[in-house]
């Protein structure tokens, strides 16, 4: 189990999916490794992909519980962090200051902050207090000057991309849908830019440029997507994503048996 947690270490803050194979009676076990590493995520434990009788299992990290008999070829995609799943310092730093006014030793108001915060662990909290202190180099002493009145509101919230968007309405064309061989290219074409872009399908928004999130959508053949690209380069990353979308209605996807 320690080695299988070690594996999975390298790829912690890899914002990225994670895709392998796996035998059906490791499949659990690692899982469990894959949790503990790498903390909850979205995962996809995907059956003899491209063939007649392809199945996909949806689920969480940490949260599999008892599997079912899974025969056959198995794939495992594990989805990218959240989000915005790290805190940004300078919001690390208010939360900081706010909470060492309500008193209490180094350690308390590190594990206090760790509550109001994402991607810090108590240890790194702790030590990032203490480099801003002036014990040392480190993040905290360009925003430990800065004191909680001066920070607004809105820096307390979590980071977002802004700028210009560009939203528009496009159809699955091809035959078989947007299953894992067009999942895995349109997610390729959508990390090639800055743009943030999302895809929104029967009420489900995910991230285009994720694997896993595009099948979750489960989009067949004749379904209605809404794509939204926010960022610098949105309007590229829109007219490419148009052109997926027309270019994949020709795309010769045949499932092998």
């Amino acid at each position: 189990k320690a080695e299988r947690r070690a594996f999975f270490a390298p790829f912690v803050r890899l914002e990225a999916t994670l895709v392998f194979f796996e035998r059906k009676d490791r499949l659990a076990a690692t899982l469990s490794a894959a949790a503990e590493a790498l903390g909850q995520r979205n995962v996809c434990l995907a059956r003899e992909i491209t063939k007649t009788h392809e199945e996909f299992l949806y689920l969480k990290l940490g949260e599999a519980g008892d599997l079912p008999e899974l025969l056959g070829e198995i794939t495992v995609i594990i989805g990218p962090p959240p989000a915005g799943s790290r805190t940004r310092p300078e919001v690390l730093a208010a939360l900081l200051d706010e909470e060492k006014r309500s008193g209490g030793g180094p350690k308390d108001v590190a594990h206090r902050v760790r509550e109001r915060c994402t991607g810090w662990s108590a240890k790194e909290i702790y030590r990032f207090s203490r480099e801003g202190e002036g014990r040392g180099p480190g993040p905290a002493g360009k925003f430990a000057s800065r004191s909680r009145s001066a920070m607004s509101k809105k820096e307390l919230t979590p980071e977002i991309v802004t700028g210009l968007w560009v939203e528009r309405t496009v159809f699955v064309r091809n035959e078989l849908g947007l299953h894992a061989r067009p999942a895995a290219k349109l997610a390729q074409a959508a990390r090639s830019f800055e743009a943030g872009i999302r895809l929104t399908y029967d009420e489900m928004t995910v991230d285009a440029k994720s694997i896993l999130d595009i099948l979750s959508l489960a989009a067949g053949r004749g379904a209605e997507i809404t794509v939204r690209c926010e960022g610098v380069d949105a309007d590229r990353a829109m007219a490419a994503m148009e052109v997926f979308f027309a270019e994949e209605a020709d795309a010769n996807y045949e499932r092998s048996d």
